[in-house]
């Protein structure tokens, strides 16, 4: 089990990202490890932010690019395909991070909260 971050799920995705074989050759480790990849819903809230702001300067994977070229959608729902083919080439599993909190005192949970 890994849990995978923002960085390395953008630098993955887009081979023109400088990290790109880094986080290639990581993810490869670990598949080659058969080692389940998970992430935090605060992961895809900044793949989110981070995809939003790269968007107009992103190269676009070819079956994303067909899409957009076909369908026309506005950015939001293309930021939304992109995370959903991320997640997806990486087998990647969102986790619920409510039981985390859980293990804290009701302190950790009023902060959550607010």
């Amino acid at each position: 089990m890994a849990y995978v971050d923002t960085n390395v799920i953008i630098s993955f995705y887009f081979d023109d990202e400088r990290n790109h074989e880094i986080a290639r050759k990581i993810v490869d480790r670990l598949r080659g490890r058969n080692t389940r990849l998970y992430a935090s819903p605060l992961t895809i809230v900044e793949l989110f932010s981070a995809i939003s702001r790269k968007l107009p300067n992103l190269r676009l994977p070819p079956h994303v690019e067909i899409i957009v070229k076909e369908l026309k959608p506005d950015e939001k729902t293309i930021v939304h395909i992109l995370i959903g083919s991320m997640l997806e080439s990486l087998n990647i599993t969102v986790v619920d991070d409510d039981p985390i909190f859980d293990l804290f005192d009701n302190r950790v949970r009023m902060f959550y909260i607010f």
